[in-house]
């Protein structure tokens, strides 16, 4: 016969929509898309900055010679001593290498850092 009330509720259609469910059903789906968008746009954004940041790590380990865990150490000790986002003081070095002036904010810090590396290494 037809089917059972409660699996018309938890199964959408074919248009997305919720068959025989209750007004507020419609607002929980749509608040779950919002978040599940919402999300998503942090783990691409995420996916991007590690990117960016491996880039920068590598190339302060070729620049400084230092280990990754020394490359790391760098860019954290600029993002807070400049109170700039770790992902953009990478991408600032990273935008450096392709030609760009890295911005003072984060070169003299940045030159602090890695002197400091070296003198401990």
């Amino acid at each position: 016969m037809g089917a059972d009330p409660a699996e018309r509720t938890a199964n959408p259609d074919v248009t997305g929509e919720l068959r025989g469910a209750p007004p507020h059903a419609h607002r929980l789906e749509a608040e779950t898309q919002a978040q599940m968008r919402a999300e998503i746009t942090q783990l691409r954004q995420a996916l991007s900055s590690r990117t960016v940041i491996g880039q920068a790590q590598g190339m302060l380990m070729a620049l400084a010679a230092c280990s990754a865990d020394e490359a790391w150490d760098v860019l954290v000790e600029v993002s807070q001593r400049t109170n700039i986002k770790l992902r953009e003081v990478a991408a600032a070095l990273v935008a450096a290498a392709g030609g760009n002036e890295l911005p003072a904010s984060v070169r003299v810090p940045l030159r602090q850092s890695v002197r400091r590396v070296r003198n401990a290494g």
